[in-house]
């Protein structure tokens, strides 16, 4: 299929409010109940309203078509949406506003990029390999891969097209409410008298996915599912400059032999490979999307919760648990994408129960809700250590207040992510006056023109 560019003249779109999207666009989709997320940011950075609006329309036959079953007139349907140069732009625009700043290209670049994808061929851009110790063993590693622009790009343009044909099960809430949803939902059915809980975590769920069995049970291209969403085609590197012997010193510890951090190195590496990428913005839904189908089987009279690869089990009574779990459990290994191997953890009778970094504890009637005790220790860390930063009277004035944006941020989406926990608002009140009363330091370091 060939692929149509317009001019590269186009308007680079900058982040809009959302007061800008109108609303008779909006209604478009009024049905859709990811467009208040992942969809409606996407939006966005639409090019223009009569762009934006084209999307939208687009979009809205796609779902249609999904909803009433017509599988040939979908596939085509996406085609067009792939390769239409207003969607690209948008992806090419979203993936752009979601790099770090040191990752960027040139702005005017940008129109020449969007202009290039190809969804049906992917791209042979350099993926980088990274490393992130896993919060459950500090002593593992999970290899985590660094996108840049053109495969990010595609990442959002398939997305978006996969907001609209997924078939998530309503107790799934990673694109759906994110996480305070689903710490809601559990708070509720607590409240509910589901007291009985239980955790079940997917052990390196996204590499347990086998890749060539995806496309099956996805109703995207063949090649758009190999290209973009699994792994196995990806051009991964290493990040430039590391070698084998750092690698050896800095993951791998100074006990081990240089022989074993290679064997170490080429198993990451390996891993990397397999399933669905970690660090993907597609990855989370679609690995929802697997495992929506999961969650139908599970019997009647007990709740679950949700959020990608982790599951909260709640019941009544400890023998409805223990069934739900075992049914939920026995359809992980027997998954028609991949044998998924489950950890299951319990929780005493009413709490407390730690999931997605809350503890939740039931007293006297009532549910408290508060960050885990390990997740505001190492939230208040990285603060101390940027206060610390800020007290330096070396640091320059420059780079104090990048710092002060940083820790602002910082606890912004902190304090929201966990806005259901009690006192949560007189701790961010807190905080904040402690940045800014560092920030007040005097430097000693001269500034530019004095």
């Amino acid at each position: 299929m060939q692929l149509t560019a317009k001019p590269l003249t186009a308007r680079v779109a900058e982040p809009v409010s959302k007061g800008s999207i109108m609303r008779d666009t909006l209604d478009q989709l009024e049905e859709i109940e990811t467009s208040k997320g992942g969809l409606l940011a996407f939006l966005r950075c639409a090019s223009s309203r009569h762009a934006r609006c084209h999307i939208l329309s687009m979009l809205k036959r796609i779902r249609d078509a999904h909803r009433a079953g017509r599988r040939w007139e979908v596939q085509q349907l996406i085609r067009v949406y792939l390769t239409s140069y207003d969607a690209r732009l948008a992806a090419t625009n979203r993936a752009f506003w979601q790099m770090k700043p040191h990752r960027r290209p040139p702005k005017k670049q940008l129109a020449s990029i969007a202009s290039g994808l190809n969804a049906f061929k992917g791209t042979q851009e350099e993926v980088r390999l990274i490393f992130k110790r896993k919060r459950s063993n500090p002593n593992a590693f999970r290899p985590t891969l660094d996108f840049g622009i053109e495969n990010r790009a595609l990442q959002y343009l398939v997305l978006s097209v996969m907001h609209v044909i997924a078939d998530l099960h309503p107790r799934q809430f990673a694109v759906r409410g994110g996480v305070p949803a689903a710490i809601t939902h559990v708070r509720n059915a607590m409240k509910g008298g589901f007291l009985w809980a239980t955790e079940i975590d997917i052990k390196d769920c996204y590499q347990s996915f086998d890749g060539n069995r995806i496309a099956d049970v996805i109703p995207l291209p063949k090649k758009v599912v190999e290209g973009i969403l699994i792994s196995r085609n990806l051009n991964i590197v290493t990040v430039p400059g590391v070698t084998v012997p750092c690698t050896h010193h800095v993951i791998f510890g100074p006990a081990d032999t240089e022989e074993k951090a290679k064997l170490l190195f080429a198993k990451y590496l390996a891993d990397a490979r397999q399933g669905i990428p970690q660090g993907s913005a597609a990855s989370p839904l679609l690995a929802e999307m697997l495992l929506a189908p999961l969650l139908d089987q599970l019997p009647v009279g007990s709740e679950v919760a949700g959020y990608v690869d982790n599951f909260l089990v709640l019941a009544k009574d400890k023998g409805a648990a223990a069934a739900t779990t075992s049914t939920f459990g026995s359809a992980l290994l027997a998954h028609p994408v991949g044998q998924l191997t489950p950890k299951i953890k319990s929780f005493p009778l009413g709490g407390p129960i730690e999931s997605l970094g809350h503890r939740l504890t039931a007293r006297h009637g009532v549910i408290e809700v508060e960050p885990s005790p390990s997740n505001r220790k190492k939230f208040e860390r990285t603060l101390n250590r940027g206060l610390a930063y800020l007290k330096r009277p070396t640091t320059s004035p420059a780079s104090r207040a990048r710092k002060v944006r940083e820790l602002k941020r910082d606890l912004r989406s902190w304090t929201e992510n966990f806005r259901l926990c009690d006192g949560m608002e007189v701790y961010r009140g807190n905080w904040l006056t402690k940045i800014l009363s560092a920030s007040h330091v005097m430097s000693t370091v001269p500034q530019p023109g004095k």
